[in-house]
């Protein structure tokens, strides 16, 4: 029924994201094109990798920093590179899980293998603009980085690079269009 849907989640949001996917399962079942904003990429992630959305709380059980998803930022001083190197082992431990795909699949090699058009909207630090990271823009970049340059802000990290850019999500700017309001 859908041919495009965007995601968004930001802290514990996730889990209420899933649960709304849930109940819209059969509308979004031949959706191609995904969108998807901070740890919502999570969800697309397991999507990617053949989770069910009944399946992906199951999934996130063993990220053991859920506690740190708070609305508003980590709260709780951690080290940011051993959060980084955690959260990239996590999503190399779920992709070797289903063996669908490598830790260097990139976005081109995703859409041919799931007919699953993802796209990562991020913050360009560098650029200083919104970009995305999607088969058409981007195509060989991989699959992880486009997942750590979007989960950063959410109680993980601060930035990403990825090549000889430094990203960060959306939640990082105010990207609410203010020459729209009336």
């Amino acid at each position: 029924m859908y041919d495009n849907v965007f995601i968004s989640s930001f802290g514990s949001n996730i889990y209420n994201t899933i649960g709304f996917l849930e109940s819209l399962k059969n509308e979004t079942s031949d959706t191609v094109i995904w969108n998807s904003v901070g740890n919502a990429s999570l969800i697309l992630f397991l999507k990617i990798i053949g989770f069910q959305f009944h399946q992906m709380t199951n999934q996130l059980k063993d990220l053991y920093i859920c506690h740190s998803f708070i609305n508003g930022f980590s709260l709780i001083p951690e080290n940011e590179e051993d959060k980084k190197e955690y959260i990239r082992d996590w999503i190399v431990r779920k992709i070797n899980q289903v063996s669908l795909i490598s830790e260097d699949t990139n976005l081109k090699e995703i859409f041919s293998l799931t007919n699953i058009f993802p796209n990562f909207l991020v913050y360009s630090r560098t650029d200083r603009e919104i970009t995305s990271f999607n088969p058409s823009t981007t195509p060989n970049t991989t699959l992880i980085d486009c997942l750590m340059a979007s989960l950063t802000c959410v109680g993980t990290f601060q930035t990403y690079k990825v090549g000889d850019k430094t990203y960060s999500n959306l939640n990082t700017i105010d990207s609410f269009p203010s020459e729209n309001i009336f």
